[in-house]
């Protein structure tokens, strides 16, 4: 995995995509502790506030806005990277399963499921979200939204 940066406007919207991509991959996850869906959660409202916040801080002519905006941006990819070493390995829960799938490969993706649910601290999860969250809402603050 490489590590997120954010130095222009345009990997807003890269970053956003990334996210709605975590995002179902811990939607995939059904059944998992509550910390780890309010972190799925929270990464799909951190995506819908990046992919509002890339036309506005393009359009914008304002220095400082961009500035602390871009600076948010960052700290919440930084979280993201810290998230991401943690869960890289479960991203083909994102993926759909077609019908045809032989059955070591959903046996595979149930073991992998399990896993998730398992092995991640709730307490990682939890403190990512609130991170993230804080991030969000420093956007939105900077904004005046």
């Amino acid at each position: 995995m490489f590590p997120i940066t954010c130095n222009a406007v345009g990997d807003i919207v890269a970053i956003a995509q990334l996210l709605l991509n975590a995002h179902a991959a811990l939607s995939e996850a059904r059944g998992s502790h509550k910390d780890f869906r309010d972190l799925s959660d929270e990464l799909q409202y951190f995506s819908d506030v990046l992919s509002a916040t890339a036309g506005v801080v393009r359009e914008s002519e304002d220095e400082a806005l961009r500035s602390n905006v871009l600076e948010q941006v960052q700290k919440g990819c930084d979280v993201i990277n810290t998230m991401a070493q943690r869960i890289i390995k479960f991203t083909p829960l994102g993926e759909s399963l077609s019908s045809d799938v032989d059955f070591g490969e959903r046996l595979r993706r149930g073991l992998l499921k399990l896993e998730w649910r398992f092995s991640a601290a709730q307490s990682d999860a939890k403190e990512c979200r609130l991170k993230l969250a804080n991030c969000r809402g420093q956007i939105l603050l900077a904004l005046n939204v």
